[in-house]
């Protein structure tokens, strides 16, 4: 039995329509796999909001972006994840289209710079979190038979 951890296409598409944005595919394809995701380094990947699991998807995108927007952030960038000290993961925006580059901007000096973590390492997260869950779902099965 696989787990239920993706988002709905609907929901990904909503999220989309929220934020006025075109995201990118990849991102798109984390939240098919995995909707939200606690990266390494402290990282927390905002899922979109789900209506089949409105627990499990709080925190999302549009309300990290529309209700919690910083005043003193650029208005070109969208917030796809935060750590525990305040700083985001963010994508530029251009024309109605967000980037597929990751960028670091830190909190306290609003400075930006371009991030290790691509787009393409959250989605190997992203597998590897169901990948261990399906396991981990797995061994259960074993043991109760």
């Amino acid at each position: 039995m696989k787990p239920s951890l993706n988002a709905s296409a609907e929901a990904i598409i909503e999220a989309e329509r929220a934020l006025g944005v075109t995201l990118p595919e990849e991102l798109k394809q984390v939240w098919a796999m995995s909707n939200g995701l606690d990266y390494p380094q402290d990282w927390r990947i905002y899922p979109v909001f789900d209506k089949s699991m409105p627990r499990k998807s709080w925190g999302h995108i549009v309300e990290e972006n529309k209700r919690s927007a910083h005043d003193y952030m650029q208005a070109d960038l969208l917030k796809i994840a935060s750590d525990s000290y305040g700083n985001h993961l963010v994508l530029k925006m251009s024309e109605g289209i967000a980037g597929k580059d990751i960028f670091f901007w830190d909190h306290e000096t609003a400075n930006l710079q371009k991030s290790s973590i691509t787009l393409l390492n959250i989605q190997a997260g992203a597998k590897k979190r169901v990948e261990d869950i399906e396991k981990k779902m797995a061994r259960g099965m074993k043991k109760k038979r």
